[in-house]
């Protein structure tokens, strides 16, 4: 035995910082007022609505292994993660409606989610469907959940900042505050937050919703120092770099997405009417 998963939430918080510096936050960060900051937003859709059958396949049926003793708590708080993210595609839909992207046919819509330049959300998803498929260990799966978690929450917060300015956090839902909010309460916490709030601790400090501060004792925290094996760390450690390499490269799809669509000029014209 050694001392527990704690490396594997490690090497995510790695990750999750090289992904954070990618080509595509650094765009995100310096796009100016006067181009559409979401103008890669249609790129989004196949993966969006794939995440939704990623969490189908995720969730646990059955215990699966009985040699952790709190394995039916893993599989609860697998499940309780599943269902709070599972509609979250319809508040994407809802968003991109209202920047009228969706103001095409169905048939241009379509031919752009399935056509070659768009070949790479779609293996993204094809591939950590094969991942999820492929593990029966609720550690790994949960392990893998947080991956998904810890690059969306690098998305986000880029994107923040544009969206604040130009004043549409809080009128996106799937883009903006709703999502955000909830993406900050969920049931299961994270390691990373654990971390950053422990890293922050003051009596001035006020926890992030998703923190050890705020939740006490998470699942997640307790895996991290539950005890584990030099395999399953090592297959942990291997999906992490899977998971958040595929990241990589559809954050740089996005990238060139923008680039190659212009962007110049405002947004739709349904939200600069909401903004007023």
């Amino acid at each position: 035995m050694i001392a527990g998963m704690k490396n594997a939430f490690q090497k995510i918080e790695q990750r999750q910082k090289q992904l954070a510096r990618s080509a595509f936050c650094a765009w995100l960060n310096q796009v100016g007022l006067d181009q559409d900051a979401l103008r890669f937003a249609p790129s989004m859709t196949y993966f969006v609505l794939g995440f939704r059958d990623i969490l189908a396949l995720a969730k646990r049926e059955r215990s699966v292994s009985e040699s952790v003793s709190d394995l039916d708590e893993l599989d609860l708080a697998i499940n309780t993660h599943c269902e709070e993210d599972r509609e979250h595609w319809k508040w994407f839909l809802s968003d991109i409606e209202k920047l009228g992207y969706l103001n095409t046919t169905p048939e241009k819509f379509l031919f752009r989610i399935w056509s070659d330049e768009e070949q790479m959300p779609r293996r993204m998803i094809y591939h950590i469907t094969h991942l999820i498929q492929s593990e029966t260990d609720s550690r790994l799966i949960l392990v893998m959940i947080e991956c998904l978690e810890a690059a969306f929450a690098v998305f986000i917060e880029s994107l923040k900042p544009q969206l604040v300015k130009r004043g549409f956090y809080e009128k996106l839902t799937y883009f903006g505050q709703k999502h955000d909010l909830g993406e900050q309460s969920h049931a299961m916490g994270s390691w990373i937050e654990d971390q950053a709030a422990g890293e922050k601790g003051s009596k001035s400090h006020v926890p992030h919703p998703a923190s050890h501060e705020a939740h006490g004792d998470t699942v997640v925290a307790r895996l991290a120092s539950s005890p584990s094996s030099p395999e399953l760390e090592s297959q942990a450690a291997r999906l992490v770099d899977s998971i958040f390499n595929h990241f990589e490269m559809l954050f740089e799809h996005w990238r060139r997405v923008a680039l190659s669509s212009g962007g110049a000029g405002l947004p739709p014209e349904a939200i600069q009417k909401d903004r007023r």
